[in-house]
């Protein structure tokens, strides 16, 4: 549901996953892409932390997840992008198109923030014209 959204699924698999991802739903109160969805804006992580525990808490204080979130996670995206897809009207999140590295300030470049940004402005009115 558009109106009172509560998770969003995947709908297609993680790069380099082998296969895995499509088809999981992750809640909107958690995380990047959550945040992004329900604020209507773009968003970027980048992670400071030396560590992979100390990005894990990072990602439970800062990020809302939980303890078992945390662990269900792969290790090493230390940076992430989260773009929402906005219905016609603008005023209603259908999805949202996510990006990580473990490049911890690769969403912090002026190149790579104007190449995502004409490619999600791409998709997101491919989106909104087909469907």
């Amino acid at each position: 549901p558009i109106h009172e959204p509560r998770e969003i699924e995947q709908i297609i698999d993680h790069a380099g996953a082998n296969g895995e991802g499509a088809g999981r739903t992750f809640p909107i109160h958690t995380g990047i892409t959550g945040r992004a969805i329900r604020s209507r804006t773009p968003l970027v992580m980048s992670s400071p932390h030396a560590t992979e525990q100390q990005l894990r808490t990072e990602l439970i204080r800062e990020w809302g997840y939980t303890e078992a979130e945390v662990r269900r996670l792969g290790p090493g995206r230390y940076s992430a992008m989260a773009v929402p897809v906005l219905d016609r009207s603008g005023q209603h999140p259908i999805g949202v198109i996510y990006l990580d590295s473990s490049d911890r300030a690769l969403f912090e470049r002026d190149d790579v923030v104007e190449i995502v940004g004409v490619g999600t402005k791409a998709i997101s009115d491919f989106v909104t014209k087909r469907y």
